[in-house]
């Protein structure tokens, strides 16, 4: 049923900010929903859900429902501002995470590849590993997880030595190539641009997969350093 004191608070909360009602442990609907819309008609939308799978007593089971609906109707209403923190906390749609996640990597590559044009020659490694990490900080935070910077660097640590001798030999020499004025510089910051963004992305999309195989892993739960480590190594061996 639909007290009256939920009625006076949907409607108070409604002057303030955007109001969906959930009916909570749904199961056979017999128009309750339509009568809440119509007691509560303050609010935005009116889900049904039931949020774990219930298992009856003659060997029946009735799946989880409405949770998905709950959060795409929230991210219509959540205010730009506060989207990020939605889509880390909340633990049912992967993909939205996957794709606020891409886009850090799509950032963070653009940077990587502005530091690698620059005429300096081999001043782009101390500048692009504080990219790549604060790229890494994003998708975790993106995905809910506490890791400090020190996993993360580490993390970049694991890696580095394997990405491979063409790619190494490339950042060399658009580093050499930087040393010759004029067009050899222009060289080499093309190759290196190139370079820094190509390794910059293969970090991302390796630590997005890392932890999207993870977390479905554990059903939505945190995963642990070590399994995030070991992951890691493996997606991005398949990316680089």
């Amino acid at each position: 049923r639909v007290e009256r004191a939920e009625e006076e608070l949907t409607k108070m909360l409604a002057e303030f900010m955007p109001v969906i009602v959930v009916i909570t442990k749904a199961r056979a609907d017999q128009n309750f929903r339509a009568t809440v819309q119509s007691l509560l008609h303050h609010a935005r939308n009116v889900v049904r859900v039931r949020a774990i799978r219930e298992e009856l007593d003659d060997g029946h089971a009735i799946p989880q429902m409405g949770l998905q609906e709950l959060i795409d109707l929230t991210m219509e209403v959540v205010p730009e501002g506060q989207r990020r923190a939605f889509i880390a906390a909340q633990k049912v749609d992967i993909a939205l995470k996957k794709k606020q996640s891409h886009l850090i990597v799509a950032g963070a590559a653009t940077a990587a590849g502005a530091v690698g044009a620059t005429p300096i020659p081999f001043s782009d490694a101390a500048l692009i590993v504080p990219i790549q990490v604060g790229m890494l900080a994003g998708i975790t935070a993106t995905f809910g997880l506490a890791f400090n910077e020190g996993f993360l660097l580490s993390l970049l640590g694991s890696v580095i030595t394997g990405t491979g001798a063409t790619i190494t030999g490339r950042a060399i020499v658009g580093g050499l190539l930087k040393f010759i004025p004029g067009a050899g510089s222009l060289l080499g910051g093309i190759i290196s641009a190139s370079t820094a963004a190509a390794i910059t992305t293969a970090f991302g999309e390796a630590y997005i997969a890392t932890l999207e195989a993870l977390f479905a892993k554990h059903s939505g739960e945190p995963p642990t350093t070590a399994e995030v480590l070991e992951t890691f190594k493996r997606e991005y061996d398949k990316k680089s």
